[in-house]
């Protein structure tokens, strides 16, 4: 017997980068973003052998965990550990001296540094299963705010927490952050939106994974050093956020394309490491060859970007990202959020 859980992947609209302080906790920021059918997978069993032992094919590590002292914050398994360890605080349970151990196998469909909310996904997956194996009921609040604590509070990881949030509800979400809260607002769009996206969007690898920390680390620097002329674009990118949702909400499509454009160059604003000159040569190339509207995935630097594209150039201008080595990644919407079920 054991437990398995999943949850899915987010690719976020606009707004992205306003649920990271110091601005969000001065004024409200907001983020309209959707989960895909790519997804975080652990699975937990019981073990012959007492400890912890974790396997991640993202990381290909496999280690094991006897004491307290094992579960430092180091390595590649940082996440892991800390979760464990917030687990085993938390819960009050000594998940290391069980009658018997476990065993716990984590796999991704999303490298980390997509741009996907990896990371934070993973955590969120793990916490599901870990609160599934050992009874421990919490709600899809609680579950993001664990999360969120455990990345980015207690690990140092910079980031936001729509990542946790959009991981845990699932489905195509505006949310508001203001002071350390996180508001989530199922938005309920037509099928008719939903299949007209899924046509029409492509998601573009435009190069490595790369990690965030430095791009927000930068971003955050400017933030602060040049607060007044930075501002304007953050309240910008929450009011793009407002419009997006409202163009999807009027299905007026021709407005969403054209105020991803907007959120596009207004991102590039936040940190001249946003957009690089691979991220530009994307964009230049895809908006001269069919895509009414583009924007950047995640923190930027690398990882994915999103177009929505005019449905008789499509296939053309797949044709020409891929002349210039940009894959394409298939995927549709995933409405379900964070699930655990039992397993034989």
């Amino acid at each position: 017997m054991g437990i398995r859980s999943k949850a899915p992947f987010r690719i976020d609209f606009a707004g992205g980068g306003t649920d990271v302080a110091p601005y969000c906790d001065e004024f409200k920021g907001a983020v309209l973003n959707a989960t895909i059918n790519y997804y975080a997978y652990v699975t937990i069993t019981e073990s012959k052998e007492k400890g912890i032992h974790v396997n991640s094919l993202d990381y290909n590590e496999y280690q094991s965990f006897y004491t307290k002292d094992d579960l430092d914050n180091s390595g590649p398994l940082g996440l892991v550990k800390a979760t464990l360890r917030e687990i085993q605080t938390f819960s009050g349970i000594d998940i290391l001296n069980g009658k018997k151990g476990i065993t716990i196998f984590i796999h991704s469909d999303a490298p980390p540094g997509s741009g996907l909310g990896s990371s934070s996904t993973v955590c969120v997956t793990l916490l599901g299963a870990l609160l599934a194996y050992y009874k421990i009921p919490l709600t899809n609040y609680e579950i993001g705010s664990l999360s969120f604590d455990i990345e980015r509070v207690k690990l140092g990881i910079k980031g936001g927490s729509q990542d946790q949030f959009a991981a845990t509800f699932g489905g195509f979400n505006f949310m508001e952050f203001y002071k350390g809260q996180t508001i989530v607002n199922p938005l309920r769009i037509s099928n008719d939106i939903i299949n007209e996206l899924q046509y029409n969007l492509i998601m573009v690898f435009v190069g490595k994974s790369r990690m965030s920390d430095g791009i927000l680390d930068e971003q955050i620097k400017l933030y602060k050093s040049q607060r007044e002329k930075m501002l304007p674009y953050y309240h910008e990118s929450v009011k793009l956020a407002n419009e997006i949702k409202n163009a999807l909400l009027r299905e007026d499509m021709r407005g969403f394309a054209d105020l991803m454009n907007q959120a596009y160059e207004n991102k590039s604003h936040f940190c001249d490491k946003i957009v690089s000159d691979r991220i530009a040569e994307v964009y230049k190339l895809a908006r001269e060859n069919g895509a009414l509207g583009g924007r950047i995935m995640g923190a930027g630097g690398g990882g994915f970007m999103l177009f929505y594209v005019d449905h008789e150039k499509k296939r053309d201008l797949i044709k020409k990202l891929k002349d210039i080595n940009a894959d394409m990644l298939n995927f549709s919407f995933d409405s379900q959020g964070l699930q655990t079920w039992r397993i034989q």
